[in-house]
């Protein structure tokens, strides 16, 4: 029977903490818990526990009375690089040679900074044709694990091990995406990560930098479902209660009723605040429906915090026009025995991290060395201690002299710089008037940006059309899109066929000019015409400028880069004040 261990993983918000069977891969739950997690502690993987932080983890571990001496973590950070590797089918123990022999060339930077660490997703081929192991390699930034080993000492417990959040995910998950394609959205405080897994095989991951911080926090300011005041009871609230719009008015639209309830604008602010993940989520959708239009997804499977919100499902079905439901259940796992009926999705890698986790051990953790200790004889001890005592003496005085002249040059110098922020106070408003002003114009821009798609061409091609095509036309049928314009139409003959299509392609608002199909019923067949009034039929496909994909990525980057400017805008004029 595996041992148990304290699986942790520490978001934003929340931190969530499981104890779980070690390295089984169906691992039993026993008990679970989540508390705050307080401002400053987490910031991007990095982690930096303070006493009250300490004190209420400690209190959940003993109200629960969970007894593990070792602790897993999962961490999920955008200053870890991953790399997703084949090597060949070797013994298991060797396979961290291979990684670390090449690790330069997964990873050109000065590796003496990072961890490098490695996960078994898959093993590709077969045994006669020969087999392949499919590894994520990941360079952790070494001083990042320091924090989760002094967190670890102060609850009085030794590291097991580390997993890295995505994998922690993807293992728990791959039974319940064992067929079709299935995108799971784990969606936490601040990010959503995004991850496509069809036939057990993860095929494509991404990070969005929204979450439900502003949905839960709408929650906890209004009154409308009573009193909140920890983000505790902002969940169970959000589990038990409707706390998102979902009513359709009467124009068949979503929109802010004429007088809304208390409930109503509470509902309507929540739904507000899920907006930017939603969005973030339906652009990562069409990127890779773009990128994979062989492989369209099957369903939509959500976990995380985000899942706990009642009608999220319906919300994003409305939203994204994709199948999307709870994570309820994970096959081969049993879980909602363990959770007796609650929603555990929040807890999901945290369970992950333990089943095969990346096995970090720093360096200095494995190389403790035994050192033998040579005492003196009792003359020698004596000497030694009346030694000591003077040293320390004679210590002791100059760092009281060295502490008196630091403190009062630290005094001066306190003095002098509080003179100089009274002399810049007058600054502060005009900054202030700065930030606005920026964020404004950042906002509009990226407004104006979204409203700009290739189709606004169409205009110009008609236009065109009517300026350089003959009277004499005939147009069968006339198809647009967003990329371009499909046109079915006739001529009397192949050489008005050819000045046609040549006469498309010096159009000013045309990329490309394609023909899918011709035919001529002034054919012969048989020695006689194929119509009494032949003519030549074809079909030709034209796309506008600035239409292609490169185009739209760059067009959706430059989206995200305005939207990241948005929310430091926004962040940082509530900072100052």
């Amino acid at each position: 029977m595996a041992g148990r261990v304290l699986s942790i993983e520490i978001g934003y918000l929340l931190t969530k903490v499981c104890e779980v069977d070690f390295k089984s891969k169906t691992p039993k739950v026993y008990k679970s818990f989540t508390i705050p997690t307080l401002q400053g502690v987490m910031n991007d993987g990095v982690v930096d526990p303070d006493s009250h932080y300490l004190e209420s983890l400690r209190g959940g571990i003993r109200e629960f009375g969970i007894k593990a001496k070792q602790v897993v973590f999962s961490i999920a950070s955008t200053k870890i690089a991953t790399r997703e590797v084949m090597i060949p089918f070797v013994k298991e123990n060797r396979i961290g040679d291979i990684v670390k022999a090449n690790a330069s060339e997964y990873f050109p930077v000065d590796l003496s900074q990072y961890e490098i660490a490695y996960s078994i997703l898959d093993v590709i081929g077969s045994k006669e044709e020969g087999q392949q192991y499919k590894l994520m390699v990941l360079a952790i930034p070494a001083n990042m694990l320091d924090g989760y080993y002094q967190l670890a000492a102060s609850l009085r417990m030794d590291v097991a091990a580390f997993d890295y959040s995505a994998t922690s995910l993807y293992r728990i998950m791959k039974k319940e995406c064992s067929s079709g394609t299935n995108l799971v959205a784990k969606i936490d405080e601040r990010s959503t990560m995004v991850m496509v897994i069809k036939d057990e095989q993860i095929v494509f991951t991404r990070n969005i930098a929204y979450g439900v911080e502003d949905a839960l926090q709408a929650v906890m300011e209004s009154v409308a479902w009573g009193n909140i005041r920890t983000m505790r009871q902002a969940l169970n609230v959000i589990e038990k209660y409707q706390c998102i719009d979902l009513s359709v008015r009467e124009d068949g639209e979503g929109g802010r009723p004429l007088s809304p309830s208390l409930e109503e604008l509470a509902q309507i602010n929540v739904t507000e605040g899920l907006t930017p993940m939603i969005g973030g989520l339906s652009r990562v959708i069409s990127f890779y429906a773009a990128q994979s239009g062989s492989s369209p997804i099957d369903r939509v499977l959500v976990t995380g915090v985000g899942a706990n919100f009642m009608g999220i499902d319906e919300l994003l079905n409305r939203e994204i026009d994709y199948p999307v439901s709870m994570v309820r259940s994970v096959g081969g796992m049993n879980l909602e025995r363990y959770f007796k009926g609650s929603f555990f999705g929040e807890y999901l890698a945290c369970i992950g991290a333990t089943i095969q986790p990346l096995g970090l051990v720093k360096d200095e953790e494995k190389k403790k060395k035994t050192q033998v200790e040579l005492l003196p004889d009792k003359k020698g001890v004596m000497a030694l201690c009346v030694t000591v005592c003077v040293g320390g003496i004679l210590v002791g005085v100059a760092l009281a002299a060295v502490s008196i002249l630091g403190y009062m040059e630290a005094t001066n110098e306190q003095k002098t710089m509080q003179a100089r922020i009274t002399q810049l106070e007058p600054v502060e408003t005009i900054y202030k008037e700065y930030l606005q002003q920026q964020y404004t114009y950042n906002k509009l821009t990226y407004f104006q940006n979204s409203t700009v798609t290739p189709n606004e061409e169409l205009v110009a091609f008609i236009e065109e059309m009517e300026e350089k095509m003959p009277a004499s036309l005939n147009v069968q049928s006339f198809d647009a899109d967003l990329e371009g314009v499909t046109i079915s139409l006739t001529v009397e003959n192949k050489d008005d066929a050819a000045w046609l299509i040549q006469q498309f392609r010096t159009f000013e608002t045309v990329d490309t000019v394609g023909v899918s199909s011709i035919t001529d019923t002034g054919a012969l067949m048989d020695g006689q015409v194929m119509e009494e009034e032949p003519v030549v039929s074809l079909t030709v496909s034209v796309t506008y400028k600035g239409s292609d994909a490169q185009a739209a990525l760059e067009a959706a980057n430059a989206a995200a880069e305005a939207a990241a400017a948005d929310d430091a805008a926004q962040e940082q004029p509530a900072a100052e004040e």
